[in-house]
């Protein structure tokens, strides 16, 4: 950008971010970009006059301190906001990561505006913005719900008065087939017939870990992080399974935040998938680890060897701490990866959640709604309809006997 004569006031300029910026020069010298807000809109033209009107009192340079505002900026909101966060849901939760998406936009489009001047109308900026940036419908309204959540925290803790909150709750979410809005597909069940076509293409562990999904209608998160310390084996017939046991008072799954607890039974069937991963020496240890896939996948190579290892590779001696050590415990990612390609070779098409979808169908059509329900340790049976479609096929036949 070449440089502004002396004495010519900064330019407003459009941001990578989509909002208009000036850059201007501090006491020490230094060049600074000030956002200030949305491109091209009434309020960001009145921010930028009123950064010129600051340079214009202090001799050209931003002042380093600015008068103390009545109200802190959003900025400053979301920031005691995070931090009650971290406390309140716990580090690491999931609802965090969603809370960092949905204040992002937030945050690059108004992040320096004073947080009681943030109204409806700039709200629905920030949900114009989540549609720009490919974001489907359901996500938008969820993540535009969040942001109503903070500012609603933000009023019990006195920091934006009781108006803010009250305005931006009647900003509705987007409805179905709005336009220039993007929808998502509904997630489609999985059954039986996918998981055993991509078992013989599965590593042991993850093959283990479909077969126990699909058999209990457990989440992927909770079939990963199986500990020996988490079975209550106490009675030989069906076994209890307790999602992160040790950690908290609830342990660790979805709802352990919301003070719900979650107890998985493990039928026959179950146990005699568990029983050659248990680590009674180590209960600790996580039941299914990517090591133990990578094992087997060298002893394979080296059983289907044709020719003689050279002196070279004999003598070649493994890292001690090698930069991509195989982990203790499969992730969100590398489990629905490894997933993804045994079905590629396989010639079928599910990730690990849809086999959660296909059982609670199974459950339904076999034992009824309510077990299903039990089974997937929903709490109301209205959460767990919204699991997989409309089963058709029970449908005809209650038709075919009764219309």
């Amino acid at each position: 950008m070449p440089r502004t004569k002396k004495g010519t006031p900064p330019s407003y300029r459009l941001h990578q971010s989509g909002q208009a910026v000036v850059t201007v020069r501090t006491p020490e010298g230094k060049r600074r970009d000030i956002l200030l807000g949305p491109w091209n809109t009434e309020q960001s033209k009145a921010e930028y006059a009123r950064v010129l009107t600051l340079l214009s009192a202090h001799g050209g340079c931003y002042p380093a301190s600015q008068p103390t505002r009545s109200c802190p900026s959003v900025n400053e909101v979301i920031l005691a906001f995070w931090k009650h966060a971290e406390t309140h849901y716990g580090e690491g939760n999931k609802e965090l990561e969603q809370f960092r998406y949905a204040l992002r936009p937030l945050r690059e489009m108004f992040g320096e505006l004073p947080a009681d001047k943030f109204s409806p109308k700039r709200l629905k900026e920030v949900r114009q913005r989540m549609v720009e940036l490919g974001w489907c419908r359901n996500v938008i309204n969820r993540r535009v719900t969040r942001i109503k959540t903070m500012f609603s925290w933000a009023v019990s803790d006195e920091l934006v008065p009781p108006s803010i909150a009250h305005g931006l709750r009647e900003v509705k979410g987007f409805r179905h087939g709005e336009k220039g809005v993007r929808e998502s597909a509904p997630v489609q069940p999985a059954f039986a017939a996918e998981m055993l076509a991509a078992l013989p293409y599965c590593p042991r562990p993850v093959a283990a870990m479909l077969e126990l999904q699909w058999l209990t209608g457990m989440r992927s998160g909770e079939v990963r992080i199986v500990r020996t310390l988490d079975i209550d084996r106490s009675n030989s017939n069906c076994w209890l399974y307790r999602p992160g046991s040790s950690e908290g008072t609830h342990g660790k799954h979805k709802n352990a935040w919301r003070g719900q607890e979650r107890v998985i039974p493990l039928g026959p069937r179950c146990i005699e998938i568990l029983k050659p991963w248990l680590r009674i020496d180590d209960p600790e240890a996580y039941l299914f680890q990517p090591r133990q896939a990578t094992e087997d996948r060298n002893c394979q190579r080296r059983a289907l060897r044709q020719t003689p290892r050279t002196k070279s590779q004999l003598s070649r001696k493994r890292k001690k701490n090698p930069k991509r050590a195989p982990g203790s415990c499969y992730t969100s990612m590398s489990y629905p990866r490894a997933v993804a390609r045994a079905c590629e070779r396989a010639g079928v098409k599910f990730h690990p959640y849809m086999l959660r979808h296909g059982r609670k169908m199974d459950i339904e059509r076999t034992d009824g709604a309510e077990a299903a329900r039990c089974v997937l340790g929903q709490k109301s049976i209205q959460s767990t309809q919204h699991y997989g479609k409309i089963d058709v096929g029970r449908a005809a036949d209650v038709m075919a006997r009764l219309g």
